[in-house]
C-alpha cells in the first residue's frame, strides 16, 4: 500500500505544467543595459520555437523615431531565437525595442524593453500602440 502511494506521488509530482506561449528567456542587449558603443544587432531568445513576422522588431530612437531595420531572422539557425541587425551610426541615448513573434502554438507573443548607448536619455521613447495580433493569425 505504501509503495503504491509513493509511486502515485512520483508520477503526479513529476508532472510539469504545459507552457501555452513562447516566453522571452533573454535579450542581448539586456533590458536596461547601458552600452559604451552601439550593438550590431538585437537578439532575443525564447522558451520555444517562434515564427517571425516582417515587423517582429520595432526599434525607436531617443527622439522617438522608428529606426529603419532589415528583415528579422533566426540567429544561428536556432528556431527559438530572433535577431535583427541595427544600422551603423546610432546616436547616444535610450532606445526602445518592441518585439512580436508567433508561438509554436500559433498565438502571438509580444513585449518591449530598452537599452542605452553612452548614457540614458532623460526619458525613454514610448512605443506607439499597435495591433497585437497579426491578421494572418
Amino acid at each position: 500500500m505504501l509503495l503504491g502511494a509513493v509511486l502515485v506521488l512520483l508520477l503526479l509530482g513529476g508532472a510539469a505544467p504545459a507552457s501555452a506561449h513562447a516566453g522571452l528567456r533573454g535579450a542581448d542587449p539586456e533590458d536596461g543595459s547601458v552600452l559604451e558603443s552601439a550593438p550590431r544587432y538585437v537578439t532575443l531568445t525564447f522558451t520555444e520555437s517562434v515564427g517571425l513576422l516582417e515587423d517582429s522588431f520595432r526599434v525607436y530612437s531617443p527622439e522617438n523615431r522608428r529606426v529603419s531595420l532589415g528583415e528579422p531572422r533566426h540567429a544561428d539557425g536556432a528556431s527559438d531565437t530572433a535577431r535583427i541587425d541595427l544600422p551603423d551610426g546610432l546616436a547616444e541615448g535610450t532606445y526602445t525595442v518592441a518585439w512580436r513573434v508567433i508561438s509554436a502554438d500559433s498565438h502571438p507573443a509580444s513585449g518591449a524593453f530598452s537599452f542605452s548607448i553612452g548614457k540614458p536619455s532623460p526619458t525613454a521613447p514610448a512605443v506607439p500602440a499597435e495591433q497585437v495580433e497579426h491578421p494572418v493569425t
